[in-house]
């Protein structure tokens, strides 16, 4: 699998969720029942149009991240997976891509930079050979992340793979 694929797995996939996306399925997630266009946008503040909201929502549908079903006139969608098993399916999703990209000692390393990151002894993470900085308070979270946060952790991932792919092309 080459990085092209792999930076696909987390974009194009069903997995890849935009800002509106990620908005629309946190709030399909904080409800018990299924939800109509009007009750999505009542809860996130109608700011967003009507049609948009509506295509996003048909979009998830092609993604396979919600079903909806007709009630009356309107539609009415649910999410097919919790939050957590989504956040739990995304990031084995990508690890399994990096490991078909860069091979498990890759993963390896990987494991060993996530784990300093979530080590209590200091505050920021200067990973080895020059990569990114990361402040741990990006990551370190005392109640249940956000979406927006578990992408966030998915998009350091992806910029690992990015850094290591640079790596590797400089040794060539």
């Amino acid at each position: 699998m080459g990085l092209e694929n792999l930076q696909g797995a987390s974009r194009g996939s069903p997995r890849g969720l935009g800002v509106l996306e990620s908005r629309l399925m946190e709030a399909l997630w904080a409800s018990s029942d299924p939800l109509s266009v009007q009750d999505i946008r009542e809860m996130l503040g109608s700011v967003d149009n009507y049609k948009t909201v509506m295509t996003v929502l048909n979009r998830l549908v092609e993604k396979d991240l919600l079903v909806r079903n007709l009630d009356g006139r309107a539609y009415r969608y649910r999410p097919t997976q919790d939050r957590e098993s989504f956040v739990e399916s995304s990031a084995q999703e990508l690890i399994r891509g990096f490991a078909d990209a860069y091979g498990p000692g890759a993963v390896d390393r990987l494991a060993r930079i996530v784990g300093t990151l979530t080590q209590p002894s200091a505050s920021t993470h200067h990973p080895p050979h020059g990569g990114p900085t990361f402040s741990r308070e990006m990551l370190n979270r005392s109640h249940m992340p956000s979406l927006g946060t578990s992408f966030l952790a998915l998009g350091i991932l992806e910029a690992a793979v990015l850094f290591l792919t640079r790596t590797k092309n400089r040794r060539k």
